[in-house]
């Protein structure tokens, strides 16, 4: 889901064309809360399903894997915060 949200802000002519490029910003913005809700979701899901997986979200003991997952998730948050922090998502 992220990667296509590089290919609908590429510009395509084609795409652009198309559906005009404000259209295809619009999704772009509209697409990345659905895609943030997601990933959101993904961990609550596992820690409703099976109350042992909080453990994975302990950055010092959990295996790398998980690691890389509550990194990857602060990140996005990080990258969302920003972009809302200089008026670029509404």
């Amino acid at each position: 889901m992220l990667g296509l949200q590089f290919a609908v802000v590429a510009r395509s002519r084609m795409v652009a064309a198309a559906y005009g490029i404000d259209v295809v910003i619009q999704f772009h913005r509209q697409i990345s809360w659905v895609a943030t809700a997601f990933f959101l979701a993904h961990p609550a899901i596992l820690v409703a399903t099976d109350a042992e997986t909080i453990a994975l979200l302990d950055p010092v003991q959990a295996p790398w894997r998980a690691r890389a997952g509550l990194l990857s998730l602060l990140c996005l948050l990080a990258v969302l915060v920003l972009t809302i922090g200089r008026g670029g998502c509404a």
